[in-house]
Order: C-alpha cells, then sequence, then structure tokens
C-alpha cells in the first residue's frame, strides 16, 4: 500500500505564479508624470521665490487689518458702514505714526546719527573697560586689522549704489508703503466680502468650519497683537524713560529698541534688549548697567505681576519656547520681518488648534505627575 505524500509538491507538478509585466507604454506614463511634477516643483519654487516680497505685505497687511477690527467694530455699532469704519481707523493709524515721528523724529534720527558717529569711541572705551576689567591686553588695531575693510567698503558702496540707488529705494520704499495701506483697507472693509467668496467655493459643511476658523482666528490674534503693541509701547515709554533720567547717551532709540524686542521677540528678547543699553552704559559710566538691569528688572516684575495679566484676559497665552521657536521658522524663510510676524501668525494657528483640537479624558496619575513630578501609584 502506498501512502499519499505528505510535504509539498514533486518535482513533476507546477505551481501556480503571478506575472508582471509592465509595458513600454506604461514605463512612458510614469517617466513623463514624475517629470512634470518636478517641472511644477521646479515653478512653484520659482514662483514663490519672485513673489515672497509680495506674500509678505499681504501677510503684513492681514495682521494689521486684524488689529484695526476692534476699532471697526466700535465704530460699526454706531452706525457706520464698514467702509466708514475701516477708512476712519486706517487715517488714524496713519496719523498716529506720522504724529509720533513729527514729534520725536528729530529726536530719534539726531540720536541716531550721533549713535552711529560715536561707534568708534564707544568700541574704544568699552575695549579698555573689559581691558582694565579682566585683566587683558586687547588692541583695538588688531581686531579692526581681522575685518577685511575693502570688502566692507565695497558692500556698503554696493548699498549706496550712488544717487540713483538712493533715489531709486526710496521711491521703491514709497510704493511699498502705499501697496500695504491698500491691502490693509482692503482686508480690513472687505473682510466680509473675502469671507463670502471663499465660502461660496465650498461645501455647505465645510463653509461652518471656514467661518469658525475665521472668527477664532481673527478674534485672538487681533487681540493678540493689540495688546503686544501696547505693552511694547508701554515698555519702551519706561525704558526710554529710565535711560534718560540715569544718563545714558541715545536714550530714546535705546528705548524703543528694548521696548520692541522685549515684546515681539519672546523669551530671549527682554535680555537683547537692555543688553544693547548695558553696553552702551558701561563704555559711558559702568555703574549706569548696574542701575540699568535694576530698573529693568523691576519693570520686568511689573509687567508679569499686573500688566501681563491684565492684558492677557483678552487674549492668549502661547508657550515661551513655541514663541521662540515661530521666531527662528519666521527668521529662517521671510528674514527679519518673518521673525517679527511670526508670534501673531502662531497665535491664529494655536486659536485654531485649541478650538478644533479633539481632547481625551486623563488617565489617573496625570495630574499628580504634572503638579509635582512624581505619579501616584494606583492600584
Amino acid at each position: 500500500m502506498t501512502l499519499p505524500p505528505t510535504g509539498g509538491p514533486s518535482r513533476n507538478e507546477s505551481t501556480d505564479g503571478i506575472n508582471v509585466r509592465i509595458s513600454p507604454v506604461q514605463v512612458r506614463r510614469a517617466a513623463i508624470s514624475v517629470l512634470v511634477l518636478i517641472a511644477a516643483a521646479q515653478a512653484a519654487h520659482w514662483a514663490f521665490n519672485a513673489i515672497d516680497g509680495f506674500l509678505v505685505t499681504l501677510l503684513v497687511a492681514w495682521l494689521l487689518a486684524i488689529a484695526l477690527e476692534p476699532g471697526i467694530g466700535w465704530l460699526m455699532r454706531r452706525n457706520l458702514r464698514r467702509g466708514q469704519a475701516a477708512g476712519i481707523m486706517l487715517a488714524a493709524l496713519i496719523i498716529g505714526v506720522v504724529g509720533f515721528f513729527a514729534a520725536f523724529g528729530g529726536l530719534l534720527f539726531g540720536q541716531l546719527k550721533q549713535f552711529a558717529l560715536s561707534l568708534p569711541s564707544v568700541a574704544t572705551d568699552l575695549l579698555g573697560w573689559v581691558n582694565q576689567t579682566f585683566n587683558l591686553n586687547l588692541d583695538i588695531a588688531t581686531l579692526l586689522s581681522k575685518i577685511d575693510i575693502n570688502s566692507l567698503a565695497n558692500n556698503l558702496s554696493g548699498v549706496a549704489g550712488g544717487l540713483l540707488g538712493i533715489v531709486s529705494s526710496a521711491l521703491g520704499a514709497l510704493f511699498a508703503m502705499f501697496t500695504l495701506l491698500f491691502f490693509v483697507y482692503y482686508f480690513a472693509a472687505d473682510g466680509p466680502k473675502i469671507r463670502r467668496v471663499v465660502c461660496s467655493l465650498l461645501p455647505q459643511r465645510q463653509q461652518e468650519l471656514f467661518i469658525k476658523v475665521w472668527d477664532v482666528s481673527v478674534e485672538k490674534t487681533g487681540a493678540f497683537v493689540v495688546s503686544r503693541i501696547i505693552m511694547a509701547l508701554l515698555s519702551g515709554l519706561y525704558h526710554a524713560t529710565l535711560f534718560a533720567v540715569i544718563g545714558v547717551p541715545y536714550w530714546f532709540p535705546l528705548g524703543l529698541f528694548t521696548g520692541l524686542t522685549s515684546q515681539f521677540i519672546p523669551s530671549v528678547g527682554t535680555y537683547i534688549g537692555i543688553g544693547l543699553p548695558i553696553l552702551i552704559a558701561v563704555a559711558h559710566e559702568p555703574l549706569d548697567a548696574v542701575w540699568i538691569i535694576v530698573g529693568a528688572t523691576v519693570y520686568q516684575q511689573l509687567e508679569n505681576l499686573f500688566i501681563g495679566p491684565r492684558l492677557g484676559r483678552m487674549t492668549m497665552n502661547i508657550h515661551p519656547a513655541v514663541a521662540l521657536a515661530s521666531v527662528f521658522i519666521g527668521a529662517a524663510l521671510l528674514g527679519p520681518t518673518g521673525a517679527v510676524i511670526s508670534v501673531p501668525v502662531a497665535a491664529a494657528i494655536i486659536a485654531v488648534a485649541q478650538a478644533y483640537a479633539h481632547r481625551y479624558e486623563l488617565i489617573d496619575g496625570v495630574d499628580a505627575a504634572s503638579s509635582d513630578g512624581t505619579s501616584e501609584k494606583t492600584t
């Protein structure tokens, strides 16, 4: 009696296989598709590089229009049309900026000119203080010899570009300013129309989501921008007064620099803001640097305990690590302008995420772990 085989198929038996055949037509189609995608990506990259400045202008205009939104709403509640309210708020913004430079422009630019002319003497005095304090023997001539003066002069001359270059730069700046103001008014006056146009391109279910996202981003970002501007003005006014009382040279531009950097550069902005005045004070009168540190510390405590929480009630708090990362990303993508506007943009993104992110119930022990660093043992 012969038993049937228990193993796999015998040598005489054949197994069914899967044959994959790729026709030349399919290969050509795949190759053409890949080439088209690469060409499209290159074209998109070229187009973005060509209009990145204009995109930044649109983004700044959108943020300014959002900052005008509370005033526009206040005027509309007093029976003014949206276009009129937007025009009044934009005119008030222009008058405020022009009035500021009319009142303090001479002082600001005069001190900036004196500061630029006194940089060599300031550097010499600062180096002398460093040598005396730390028992060093640094030489200003040796340090300057390490700088390629010819290259620096060529770069400066290239930037200047002669009289024609100066005139062209002035006209370009004027055109850019009018373009910015035009889009600020357009976004502020026709914001509801823009929203309706976008909604008309979406299904009804997505329209509701878009309107909610729009409202949240406008409300939170607008409040955030306004609060940052107010805090920057308060900080600049305080530090400019402090520097003037102490007797620090160039107190007005240094105060503005401290106020802007402390509010629009998170975490490290405060230290950067007082770092430059401290260097100037050390070169002029070393004891003044101590008074600057004391005064800045007092204001920082007042801001953290009183000013910040009161203004923070109408806006949202951003974690310092997230804000600092947004500054680095914005600077890498869009340069200095990106660093300034990155925090408001991050505020809008976080506001939308907080409004629509799905949250889950916490497990046992999470609260204890987050409060004291150790989790409770559960049974």
